[in-house]
């Protein structure tokens, strides 16, 4: 099957058939995903400037509950943010072609600007399934007596636990101790 002929393949690029597959190439202003089965923005700047990452959008529109820390548009976008930046422009719902070009790896993942061929899993911002009225939120901990753990390479994302008590609560993940 020659994918080339299919509907779409390779949107701002060019469609080179291969043994079972395809791949792109990509006009001038554009960068192949980490697949190189589509064609992506090349805007390093877009993607690298940090701002606001908030976690809810209330019906009226308004961004609520912001991270503490700010971060790029794709991080945010592609992890746990609903809307983004100071004019609380709502990221593109998942599987909807906007979201593939911001998050080309998928949730969880982003492309560095400087590495465009590389993803990076961000498992220090991620969100459990509710259990039982609860979302849990993990970040690494510390266990019993022992030392704290170096810092990591990257900072996790803090929040608090909602659930359906007053008081809030903390998730925790177990950290492996290399020591």
């Amino acid at each position: 099957i020659n994918e080339c002929q299919l509907q779409g393949v390779c949107p701002n690029g060019e469609c080179l058939n291969t043994m079972g597959s395809y791949r792109c190439t990509c006009k001038l202003g554009f960068v192949p995903d980490p697949t190189l089965s589509r064609c992506i923005l090349d805007n390093p700047m877009v993607i690298e400037e940090k701002g606001p990452c908030y976690r809810f959008v209330s019906a009226g529109k308004q961004c609520m509950h912001p991270l503490s820390v700010q971060l790029s548009k794709q991080l945010c976008c592609c992890s746990v943010g609903k809307a983004w930046g100071p004019h609380c422009e709502k990221c593109p719902l998942p599987g909807t072609a906007a979201f593939k070009e911001i998050c080309p790896g998928g949730m969880g993942y982003t492309v560095s600007g400087s590495h465009r061929n590389k993803l990076y899993h961000h498992p220090a911002v991620r969100v459990q399934p509710p259990v039982f009225g609860k979302t849990q939120i993990t970040r690494p901990v510390a266990k019993g007596p022992s030392p704290p753990p170096l810092p990591a390479k990257e900072e996790p994302v803090e929040a608090l636990t909602i659930s359906q008590k007053s008081e809030p609560e903390v998730a925790v993940r177990e950290v492996d101790n290399p020591m």
